[in-house]
């Protein structure tokens, strides 16, 4: 899904509100990429591809999409027990979307 407001890098909330909506998405992450029974094998590596399809047609910056997904990518890396800092990563944006929604393919 798409990431909630708290989480946000332009959010100004109360940092318990925000440290809370994070655990929340590192947990979703790591539950959705368990359920996705991906296989690396024996690499310490993985490839990480975003598509973002915003929730309204405003103006949306992808550096702000990715640095909002940023419990999301600690939750997957969570999953598949790789440090996060062995992610390559290409991000892009899609056609905005009801609701919102934030695809990831892992390679």
């Amino acid at each position: 899904p798409w990431f909630s407001k708290e989480v946000s890098p332009n959010a100004r909330v109360h940092w318990a509100k925000a440290h809370k909506a994070k655990q929340q998405h590192r947990e979703l992450a790591r539950i959705y990429t368990l359920n996705a029974q991906i296989d690396l094998g024996d690499r310490d590596k993985a490839h990480l591809s975003f598509t973002f399809y915003p929730p309204s047609r405003r103006k949306t910056d992808v550096d702000n999409c990715l640095a909002g997904c940023k419990a999301y990518i600690d939750g997957i890396a969570d999953a598949l027990d790789i440090d996060d800092s062995n992610f390559s990563m290409q991000i892009k944006m899609g056609e905005d979307q009801y609701n919102g929604t934030i695809e990831v393919c892992i390679g």
